[in-house]
């Protein structure tokens, strides 16, 4: 899913041209990396409900907003830093 969630952002979404080997290999290895800081993000704030014992309630509150913190993270880390470039090449 993350290798469909790259290719998708990287034509559709930021409109990134690069075609250098070098440079794909850059976003790509970014992209991977960024989708893993917040995956940790997302496991540590999943654990909020458990450590604060909010209960279902609670557990169920912060699994919505956990996904919407996680879903703007990763546009920004894509946004600024593995498609910046391209981007800036399509313009």
């Amino acid at each position: 899913t993350v290798t469909f969630a790259f290719f998708v952002n990287k034509k559709y979404v930021f409109h990134s041209e690069t075609k250098e080997k070098q440079a794909v290999f850059r976003e790509v290895l970014t992209f991977y990396g960024a989708r893993f800081v917040t995956y940790f993000l997302e496991l540590g704030l999943m654990e909020l409900p458990v450590l604060f014992k909010w209960g279902n309630v609670g557990y169920i509150i912060m699994t919505i907003a956990s996904q919407f913190i996680i879903l703007a993270i990763n546009y920004v880390f894509s946004k600024l830093v593995v498609f910046k470039k391209g981007a800036e090449q399509s313009k």
